[in-house]
């Protein structure tokens, strides 16, 4: 009688070198991977440890802000610290002489703070404080961002004041 299915396959002696050395490379594998893993194991673990430790504060120094010069505020007098002169005849020009106005330089970058100093009588807020509407200016703006700033302040003032406000009476 005959076997049934099909025949059985013998292995030759090089098919035999090709299966020792497929399972010599798979060994070789698995003992990489082994070894990757049980490497992130212990990142993992001290990354773990590193979030758990007590964390120390650390002291930041802060640089204190530019100051302005501060001089009492005078009504003759239509600026408080130095005020490039040309920055000076543009904003009086657009605002007019009853404003005051700082340019203080800033040593840390490449700009200026340009601040209108608002008449009490075109502002709510009371006395003793002062309505100071600051904006810092880079240095390339020069005349044309002061000028930009002061019309803002205007359009401002003009919106708070009423329409009954006209242009020159700023």
């Amino acid at each position: 009688m005959l076997p049934r299915g099909r025949p059985k396959k013998e292995n030759k002696p090089e098919e035999q070198i090709s299966l020792s050395n497929q399972s010599d490379q798979l060994v070789n594998l698995m003992e990489n991977f082994s070894r990757t893993l049980q490497e992130l194991t212990l990142e993992v673990m001290y990354i773990k440890a590193k979030m758990e430790e007590p964390k120390v504060e650390q002291n930041i120094l802060v640089a204190p802000q530019p100051q302005a010069i501060q001089m009492p505020i005078s009504t003759t007098s239509t600026f408080l610290s130095q005020v490039p002169s040309d920055f000076l005849m543009v904003a009086n020009e657009v605002l007019g002489e009853k404003f005051k106005f700082e340019c203080i330089a800033l040593p840390d970058q490449p700009a200026f703070a340009f601040t209108v100093i608002v008449p009490q009588e075109y502002t709510s807020v009371k006395l003793p404080e002062i309505d100071k509407r600051i904006k810092v200016i880079q240095n390339i703006l020069g005349v044309n961002g002061v000028k930009e700033w002061c019309l803002l302040v205007k359009q401002n003032v003009v919106k708070f004041i009423g329409n009954n406000l006209t242009k020159t009476t700023i």
